[in-house]
C-alpha cells in the first residue's frame, strides 16, 4: 500500500493522466438500488441500496451528491427528499415534500442548489402534473404550477432555461416554460420508439443534449430490452447509444459526472486528503474510487483519478 501511494503522488506530480466516459449515468430503481449504467456497453453495476422504497426520479446536485424523491406510500409515508452518497448509495432523508406524486414525476437541478420537481397527482376526478420549486438544502417547496399532462416520468432543465419532459403517453419530448407553465412538442416523430413503455429518466450534463432511457417493459407476451438513446433537445433528433440486458426497469437517472469529481472529501479544494481518500476508497475495493467507471478497480482507475484531479475544481 506504501508503495502504492508513492506511485501515484508521483504520477500526480507528473501529470500523467488517462480519460473517462462522460456519458455514463447513475440509475435508481422503484425498489431503492443505485446503481452505474456503462451507455457505451450496455451493462449495469450495482452500487448499493438505498433502503428507500418508491424510489423516483434522481438528478446529480452541484455538490456532487445525488438527490431523489420517493412516492407516497399511502397512509404510510408522504412523498419525501433525500440526499444519496452516489459512492456507498446511502441515503440520508431532507424532508417530507407533503404532497401527492402517486406517479413518477421527474426531477431536475440549477446550478444554484434551487431543483424543478414535478410529480403526478389526483386532483379528485382526473390526474394532474404539479411542478414545484425545490430549495435542495431545506427540503422547502413551492408550487409554481400545474400541467394538465398525465404522468410526467422524465424532466431535464435546456441552457436556455426551458424544461425538456417527457411521458409514454405523449407523441414526442416536450418543452415547457417554467415561467408560465405553457408546453410545446419538440418533435412527434420520434414518439412512437417510447410507446407506452415507461420512460426511466431524463439526464443532461450539457444541458443541450439529454440521455433518455426506455426501460425495460413486458406487455402482451413481448419484453422489449432497456434502450438508451441521446436526444437533441432544441433540434429533436433522436440518436441510439445502447441496449440493456435483463429487467432493467428504472425510474430516475442522474449524470455521472460532477463539478470537481477529484474533492473526494468535498471541501471544495483538491489536496492530499482527496488522494488519501481515493486510495483508502481503492483498497477497500470501494467502487467510490471506481473513476472509469467500468465496475471493475484497476490502474485505469488511478489514472483516470489522475486527470480529474490534475483539471482541478471549477
Amino acid at each position: 500500500m506504501t508503495q502504492l501511494r508513492t506511485t501515484i503522488f508521483s504520477l500526480v506530480i507528473a501529470g500523467l493522466a488517462a480519460g473517462s466516459s462522460a456519458e455514463d449515468l447513475y440509475a435508481i430503481r422503484d425498489g431503492g438500488k443505485l446503481s452505474y449504467l456503462n451507455m457505451a456497453l450496455g451493462e449495469e453495476t450495482l452500487i448499493g441500496h438505498t433502503s428507500v422504497q418508491r424510489a423516483s426520479s434522481l438528478d446529480m446536485g452541484p455538490d456532487g451528491m445525488l438527490y431523489m424523491h420517493s412516492r407516497p406510500n399511502s397512509a404510510i409515508s408522504p412523498a419525501r427528499l433525500y440526499q444519496v452518497d452516489p459512492g456507498n448509495a446511502s441515503a440520508t432523508l431532507i424532508s417530507d415534500l407533503g404532497y401527492g406524486f402517486e406517479l413518477e414525476g421527474g426531477l431536475t437541478i440549477r446550478d444554484d442548489g434551487m431543483a424543478y420537481l414535478v410529480g403526478g397527482r389526483s386532483n379528485g376526478s382526473s390526474f394532474e402534473s404539479a411542478i414545484f420549486l425545490v430549495d435542495l438544502s431545506t427540503g422547502v417547496s413551492t408550487e409554481i404550477g400545474i400541467l394538465d399532462i398525465l404522468d410526467i416520468n422524465g424532466l431535464t432543465l435546456r441552457s436556455d432555461g426551458m424544461l425538456v419532459a417527457w411521458n409514454q403517453y405523449m407523441p414526442g419530448p416536450f418543452t415547457i416554460d417554467p415561467d408560465t407553465m405553457e408546453t410545446e412538442i419538440l418533435s412527434e416523430e420520434v414518439g412512437n420508439i417510447f410507446s407506452f413503455r415507461p420512460i426511466g429518466g431524463m439526464e443532461s450534463a450539457d444541458q443541450e443534449v439529454a440521455l433518455i432511457i426506455a426501460s425495460h417493459f413486458v406487455t402482451e407476451g413481448n419484453s422489449p430490452p432497456a434502450m438508451a438513446f441521446s436526444l437533441d433537445m432544441y433540434s429533436g433528433e433522436l440518436k441510439f447509444l445502447s441496449e440493456f440486458e435483463g429487467d432493467l426497469l428504472i425510474t430516475g437517472i442522474a449524470s455521472v459526472d460532477s463539478p470537481c469529481p477529484a474533492d473526494l472529501n468535498m471541501d471544495g479544494t483538491i489536496n492530499f486528503f482527496d488522494v488519501s481518500e481515493f486510495l483508502s476508497a481503492f483498497a477497500a475495493m470501494d467502487l467510490a474510487s471506481d473513476f472509469n467507471k467500468d465496475g471493475t478497480l484497476n490502474f485505469f482507475d488511478i489514472a483516470a483519478f489522475l486527470t480529474v484531479f490534475s483539471e482541478g475544481c471549477p
